[in-house]
């Protein structure tokens, strides 16, 4: 697979523009899983693929096997991700599959901006969702969004070039967690490419280690942490029986 250089800050402090971000996207995925996504696309959508595809380069360093499916469950040629919100089982997007290694764990999807149901039952996006493979595919044929203690991680994802990610997106987060806790407590983490010190004072003081990273652009050292973080997570589920 493709090591991406790092990519220093632009002059003024300002951090990459898309182009660095899908440049990364496409060299991480490689030439076997293709994607649709062009430099027309805006930040938040690559910003989003970036993330779903350090997430499938987790899964298959652990050796997870990988392949791509339409809504209707057929395999798909590239990856089509959604530019807004949506439900599961609705529109010409795909997702990935991952296959466990062996065997024996339950099967997972990767997609973006998906809908997911609750603790209350309201309907809430996930920027980036690992969901259990049973669920995504009953979701589909049923036409129902998957329920949160079906999500095996969420990830909200904050794309800001210039600007900071500010306290209200980190209050955002705090009530979206409370909606995505299951069984298994907080499975959801907010990537943010910048923010302000209070929004990590918010974090440091109520969450543990893992549920927050800032500066996560290509070939930085908080990309390489969010990366063992997801390792971490994906490991977990090899070896659960459904």
């Amino acid at each position: 697979m493709a090591v991406v250089p790092p990519v220093p800050p632009a002059a003024g402090g300002a951090l990459p523009g898309v182009a660095a971000f899908l440049a990364s996207l496409t060299a991480t995925l490689g030439p076997g899983l293709p994607h649709t996504l062009t430099g027309a696309a805006s930040g938040d959508d690559v910003y989003e693929a970036y993330l779903m595809a350090r997430i499938i380069r987790a899964a298959m360093g652990l050796g997870f096997g990988v392949v791509l499916e339409d809504t209707n469950g057929a395999p798909a040629a590239a990856l089509q991700l959604r530019t807004s919100p949506g439900s599961i089982h609705n529109g010409p997007y795909t997702h990935a599959v991952l296959t466990q290694p062996t065997g024996v764990g339950e099967d997972l999807e990767v997609h973006t901006g998906v809908k997911v149901r609750g603790t209350s039952g309201a309907p809430h996006e996930c920027d980036v969702l690992i969901l259990k493979r049973a669920e995504g595919t009953d979701c589909r044929s049923t036409h129902r969004h998957p329920r949160s203690s079906k999500v095996v991680w969420a990830v909200e994802a904050k794309f800001y070039v210039v600007d900071n990610v500010g306290i209200d997106k980190a209050r955002e987060y705090f009530g979206l967690n409370l909606e995505m806790s299951g069984q298994s407590g907080r499975r959801l983490t907010l990537v943010v490419t910048k923010s302000t010190a209070n929004v990590k004072r918010m974090f440091v003081r109520h969450t543990p280690t893992g549920h927050f990273y800032r500066g996560v652009y290509p070939g930085q050292i908080v990309e390489r942490d969010f990366d063992a973080q997801m390792r971490q997570v994906l490991d977990r589920q090899i070896h659960l029986t459904p």
